[in-house]
């Protein structure tokens, strides 16, 4: 009766602590979902990060192994022109063999005419000078021997004239072929850069939900493929020119002196026909008492010698040629007074190009139109020439690879969204009770706001000599390498966001925040 009277407390607020504790495990729950939205996203965050790096890089790589190419090909032509302006000093070399037994024949002749003169005029009273006559019959015998010894060597460069003709087309043709290899190997880079092909491919295996560069991104990258070419004609044909010509042989090409001519190879019999069947020594010889000659890429072909001699930096080079020149003296000791000599001059000289070619006081040459060679020097585009710009802070015209690939970051790997996603805009709204009122938690980046998250990166193709900082870029040496660099300042990024179609980015770039 007592208990039955005792007024209950309290009633009114049963269940309040059950509220409490389903509202608690829903904000467990809820931050369990932000955890692991949050981590998923950061996640594929980094995944595109990654992405994006690889991709600028490896575009960057694959600029450097081309323009490591462009350096080996363009050594391999520089080659192709020493070896063209060295067969040009030989073959202009042996030219001047006949013309120098062509030089012994002229001072024989003098000699001849002039013993016939006193052998014509002799009489009684002259006694002994009576031996002019069979002296002029031994000066023509001599003359004679020369002019023999002139067609024969004639003869002799006249078949290797054929073969040397042979070497300077299969040279030319060399360089062609390699022409054609550069400029397929730039197609074939602008045609990867183009399609966006190595991005593809990395994403493809790495972050398969993640888009490829936007058109303006890939065209920024094939522009700054294409400007590092030079497109200037004379200077294509005036860097390689310089470095041909300093890259002959020095001993023998680049200057040819009288003890070269005396130990010329070809023919090897030469000094002793001179010396000795032409004629005895004990009535007369010869020998050569100065030789000068050059061999090297110069504009136009035919007669070389002003330019060969003048020409000493970067002509606008189109043509090979090769220049001897030098003296021979003739002495005949059956003179009644005292020995007399005689100096005759002798030169040749070989030049091929496109156009035309020639070979000097040669009889016996092959022909002009047989010595049209050297089409692709003469085109000027036998060479890839690297672009410099003077600016370092233009890294001296280098060019640099971009990649900006986006994503939502809610996305899993294999496809679709987490099992842990509540709706498809990443929010949730919670209407907890009439006092506490609704709730919204985004669990994921705003998709009203950036839609999804962005990764950019920068690459650049740089030059490195090892020995050397200073070595400005150049498409001669092979040592182009690769690496990831940062944005020089909000400018740049801006460009690349702008051109890429990622313009709604640049307040965040501008304030400094990191990117979604």
């Amino acid at each position: 009766m007592h208990s039955a009277g005792k007024k209950r407390v309290g009633r009114g607020e049963d269940g309040q602590i059950m509220i409490l504790g389903a509202l608690g495990v829903l904000l467990v729950a809820l931050m369990m979902l932000l955890t692991l939205n949050v981590g998923q996203s950061v996640f594929e965050k980094i995944r595109i990060q990654q992405l994006s790096d690889a991709a600028a890089f490896s575009m960057a790589t694959q600029n450097a192994r081309a323009f490591n190419f462009f350096a080996y090909t363009n050594r391999a032509n520089i080659g192709s022109l020493v070896a063209a302006a060295s067969a040009h000093g030989f073959m202009s070399m042996a030219s001047a063999v006949p013309e120098m037994f062509d030089a012994g024949r002229k001072n024989f002749l003098v000699f001849f005419i002039a013993e016939m003169a006193v052998c014509v005029f002799c009489g009684p009273e002259c006694g002994s000078c009576c031996k002019h006559c069979p002296h002029a019959w031994k000066d023509y015998r001599a003359m004679r021997n020369y002019k023999k010894k002139r067609d024969e060597f004639r003869k002799k460069v006249k078949q290797v004239d054929e073969k040397f003709i042979k070497v300077i087309k299969a040279l030319d043709l060399h360089m062609q072929f390699i022409s054609m290899s550069q400029l397929d190997m730039k197609l074939r880079v602008g045609m990867q850069i183009m399609g966006d092909q190595l991005t593809k491919k990395l994403r493809d295996r790495f972050a398969p939900q993640a888009s490829n560069n936007a058109m303006g991104v890939t065209a920024l990258n094939l522009a700054e493929f294409s400007k590092v070419f030079e497109s200037d004609k004379t200077k294509k044909k005036w860097v390689p020119t310089e470095i041909a010509n300093g890259s002959r042989w020095k001993k023998f090409v680049s200057k040819r002196t009288l003890s070269d001519a005396w130990t010329f190879p070809h023919p090897t019999e030469v000094i002793q026909q001179i010396v000795k069947e032409c004629p005895d020594p004990t009535n007369g010889y010869s020998f050569m008492v100065s030789h000068k000659g050059q061999s090297r890429i110069i504009k136009g072909a035919n007669d070389p010698e002003p330019r060969i001699t003048h020409d000493q930096r970067g002509p606008d080079g189109d043509a090979a040629a090769g220049w001897d020149k030098g003296r021979l003296v003739s002495i005949a000791i059956n003179m009644c007074i005292l020995s007399a000599f005689m100096i005759s001059s002798y030169e040749s000289w070989v030049g091929s190009s496109k156009d035309s070619g020639d070979h000097e006081k040669r009889q016996s040459c092959a022909g002009r139109d047989k010595h049209k060679n050297f089409k692709c020097l003469a085109g000027g585009n036998c060479f890839t020439l690297f672009k410099a710009d003077e600016n370092a802070s233009n890294d001296f015209g280098q060019p640099k690879a971009y990649s900006l690939v986006t994503q939502d970051l809610r996305k899993m790997p294999q496809g679709g969204q987490g099992p842990w996603e509540i709706t498809d805009s990443g929010e949730i709204s919670v209407d907890l009770n009439r006092d506490v009122g609704k709730h919204k938690m985004q669990i994921s980046d705003d998709p009203g706001k950036f839609g999804e998250g962005m990764a950019v990166s920068k690459a650049i193709t740089y030059y490195h000599l090892p020995t050397d900082w200073k070595e400005h870029p150049n498409f001669f040496n092979p040592f182009w390498k690769a690496k990831l660099q940062p944005f020089r300042g909000s400018a740049e990024a801006i460009k690349v966001l702008t051109i890429g179609g990622a313009g709604k980015y640049i307040p965040v770039v501008i304030s400094g925040a990191p990117l979604p």
